[in-house]
């Protein structure tokens, strides 16, 4: 009989791939012992279980069970399946339909027996999702006592500040603190737009926040979000607010906001490279050049189409001898 193996980890850490390497031992002990072939093993490697959309192994294991490329398929328990409840009732119905075995030797299931075994496939489904639900109000629990005590949650420092000796702080970085400190000066008191902003730091050869980082995907070029993420963070006035954001649930991970009374503040939770008045004083003055209507004549590709020699955002100019026409400049 030719069997396929599947195989699941929701985080990448050492202990989780000894445990993934245990599934696959395990599973093919049971196929030797058995005299069956194993034909291809299917593994999704730090990828959580409540849903299967990401899940490319076991869609791939799904699509080839149509088409006939094995004929049965061991995991080793109904939670390396999933802990979605629904998904889990459909992935073994979508792999039984097609005539081919399901066995999942840790929860004693094995869909030749049927009847009892399958009540026995339904609990443990729920009980799964149920046991995925508390390790997730678990994960929040500790955040929020985290957050209680003003400890930085952030993956990555903000720009112009690093972490202290304990991990848990801020401390001011202090080559890049004074750039924000010149960021809000030029914004404020010299009333430079962010695009002239993000400019000047490019000409002056400033590595952006996700370059000093160390950040994936980090560009080296200044954009304009960039600088509006900077004079909109109350992290420069050495406040630090928690629980702004809430998961709704485990399983769409879908987030919400949280009643500014219900979040958690900080104040003085580092040193301050602004005062609480010079962000206000920003942020009025993004709302108000927010309110500034439309002349009508902005360029569709303006900041989007970028000059090939300097990598310089590019705006439109039109040709003021004639009535039409005009270039990207």
């Amino acid at each position: 009989m030719r069997v396929a193996i599947y195989a699941r980890v929701s985080t990448k850490r050492d202990a989780q791939k000894n445990s993934l390497e245990n599934q696959i031992s395990f599973a093919t002990s049971i196929a030797t012992q058995s005299g069956w072939t194993v034909v291809r093993q299917y593994v999704d490697n730090g990828i959580s279980g409540a849903t299967r959309e990401k899940r490319a192994e076991l869609l791939q294991l799904l699509q080839d069970a149509k088409k006939n490329k094995f004929d049965a398929v061991i995991a080793k328990s109904v939670s390396r399946l999933g802990r979605n409840t629904i998904e889990n009732l459909l992935t073994a119905r979508e792999i039984e339909n097609q005539g081919i075995r399901l066995i999942l030797p840790e929860d004693c299931y094995d869909s030749e027996t049927g009847g009892a075994s399958k009540l026995n496939f339904n609990l443990r489904a729920v009980l799964a999702e149920e046991e995925s639900s508390k390790s997730s109000e678990r994960i929040k629990m500790g955040l929020r006592a985290s957050a209680v005590q003003g400890v930085y949650k952030a993956s990555l420092p903000a720009f112009g500040y690093k972490r202290d000796s304990t991990g848990k702080r801020l401390e001011l970085d202090e080559e890049y603190a004074p750039i924000v400190r010149e960021i809000f000066d030029l914004y404020l008191y010299q009333d430079w737009g962010m695009y002239k902003i993000s400019n000047y730091l490019i000409d002056k050869g400033i590595p952006t926040p996700r370059a000093v980082s160390g950040g994936s995907n980090a560009g080296t070029l200044w954009g304009q979000s960039t600088i509006r993420l900077i004079l909109k963070n109350i992290v420069y006035t050495g406040t630090l607010v928690h629980h702004q954001e809430e998961t709704r649930d485990f399983i769409s991970k879908k987030r919400k906001k949280v009643d500014p009374k219900q979040q958690i503040v900080h104040e003085n939770a580092h040193p301050a490279i602004i005062s609480m008045d010079e962000r206000i004083m920003a942020l009025e003055k993004m709302k108000q050049k927010g309110q500034n209507k439309s002349n009508g004549n902005e360029s569709l590709f303006a900041h989007i189409a970028v000059c090939a020699d300097c990598g310089k955002g590019m705006t439109f100019r039109k040709d003021r001898r004639k009535k039409d026409g005009g270039a990207y400049v």
